[in-house]
């Protein structure tokens, strides 16, 4: 259940689609990434609603805000097996110093009302609500039917819409791209997971996938297995645990991509309760390991569901490999069979891994911390200097451990191109001082740290808000 705020814990990721391009359904910037979790991420999260009062439009009520907290406190609180409480508080109606077509003029072909946002939380601010108190902030209503998105931490919604629709934004804010799915002939097909919240979207309640708890930081190591030999394993529903049994597996395909094989017992769609394909059988997903900036098509965040039955009319509601079948990945050289269900309440579902060799370790992608700013709602005036430390965990945990260089890159959060760009850092301490200063808005910060050849030579970036405010 959701409570009132306490201490922001940890620094909250971006969501940088709107930064890279990416193609979202009724005007919504979900996008890919910029982040990773190390360890297991939980605590208390601080949460601000801005409740926006524009001009001849009645303003919501605190108690219908509070009921979509609750709800996505509750969701939150669940996917992350109470690792994660949600802390919140929501404004008096604020009233913003330009009208609405002021922003909509703003905001530009990317959808990124970055004044809009700015303007909101110095509102708040004057009503008496510190904003710098808070890890994340979500503004509502914004500019219409369809705008809806998050980037930075920053989540802005056009209207209520339930659960379904908080969740999947607020799930953007936490660093994750759409849940896709990945087609026989190799495209990625858009929203292709219709079991995941971040897949389908507005209708879906299903939990993240375990690709994306584990970006989180929400299943540890012992959480969720990873196969090192041949065997069969028995796996939890993840959306309906039971101790003693890991949420999934994890299965090294090759240098930049795994299997995932979930479990899911719980109804994930209105328009589709009981499907019979997914509690009876398997989802396989493909997960890949490091950022590849210039590629976002594969980006770590983005979990792709192949379908098991491609040759069927029912798209990728039967997507699921059911009980007694097979997957072969012959490139790959793995074997995946799905025996059957465990009898357990709640159920479990055994199944079978075959390697044809001993898989090599996964190389782990390098990560990265800012230490400065601490938070998205830190402010710069006049020159700001960041700092960051990164290290790569497969050559060791000291910062610089297994890196060859950092770089940092600003941007304004409506271009797709870098405002400023530092040069290659190629030790630590990984700083940089931007001059001349930054005009008033908000601003995402981009850190990407490139392991050395010795540590696999990939690549991972993390990136925070900032705000630069001005007359």
């Amino acid at each position: 259940m959701g409570t009132r705020k306490g201490s922001p814990p940890f620094l909250w990721l971006p969501c940088l689609g709107l930064l890279l391009g990416s193609s979202c359904r009724g005007g919504e910037n979900g996008g890919d990434p910029a982040g990773t979790a190390e360890g297991p991420q939980g605590g208390t999260w601080d949460v601000l609603v801005l409740n926006i009062a524009w001009p001849g439009e009645a303003a919501y009520s605190r108690e219908d805000l509070a009921k979509e907290m609750e709800a996505l406190a509750s969701f939150i609180g669940a996917n992350s097996s109470g690792r994660v409480s949600i802390a919140y508080d929501v404004t008096s109606p604020l009233t913003l110093p330009n009208p609405r077509s002021y922003y909509e003029a703003e905001k530009s072909d990317k959808n990124a009302p970055s004044t809009l946002m700015l303007d909101a939380m110095e509102a708040a601010a004057a009503a008496g609500f510190d904003y710098t108190k808070y890890g994340s902030h979500i503004l509502i209503p914004s500019l219409g039917p369809g705008n809806n998105g998050a980037h930075g931490g920053k989540v802005w919604l056009s209207g209520l819409g339930g659960i379904s629709l908080w969740s999947h934004e607020f799930g953007h804010s936490l660093g994750s791209s759409h849940s896709n799915g990945l087609a026989p002939d190799g495209a990625v097909v858009e929203y292709g997971n219709p079991f995941d919240n971040l897949g389908k979207g507005p209708g879906s309640t299903g939990h993240f996938n375990v690709r994306l708890k584990e970006r989180f930081g929400w299943l540890s190591d012992s959480e969720l297995t990873t196969v090192a030999s041949s065997g069969t394993y028995r796996i939890q529903a993840h959306d309906l645990p039971i101790a003693g049994y890991p949420a999934g597996l994890k299965i090294r395909r090759d240098d930049a991509s795994n299997y995932y094989v979930e479990f899911r017992q719980t109804t994930f769609s209105a328009d589709d309760p009981g499907n019979p394909f997914v509690l009876d059988g398997a989802l396989l997903l493909r997960g890949f390991n490091d950022w590849q900036y210039l590629n976002p098509t594969f980006s770590p965040q983005q979990s792709l569901l192949l379908d098991m039955t491609p040759e069927t009319p029912l798209n990728w509601r039967d997507a699921a490999l059911g009980i007694g079948r097979t997957y072969e990945d012959g490139a790959g050289g793995i074997q995946i069979r799905v025996v059957g269900k465990g009898g357990t309440v709640p159920e479990t579902l055994d199944v079978e891994v075959v390697l044809s060799s001993t898989p090599a370790a996964i190389d782990r992608p390098a990560v990265v911390r800012f230490l400065v700013p601490q938070a998205t709602t830190d402010s710069f005036s006049g020159s700001a200097t960041f700092v960051v430390e990164a290290h790569d965990p497969d050559l060791g945990m000291a910062d610089g451990s297994g890196i060859a260089t950092v770089v940092l890159e600003i941007y304004n959060v409506k271009k797709e191109v870098p405002v400023r760009t530092s040069p290659p850092l190629a030790a630590p301490p990984y700083s940089w001082t931007v001059n001349p200063p930054l005009g008033r808005g908000g601003y995402v910060v981009l850190a990407r740290a490139t392991s050395a050849p010795e540590a696999g030579g990939q690549f991972n970036s993390l990136g925070t808000f900032f705000l630069v405010p001005g007359p």
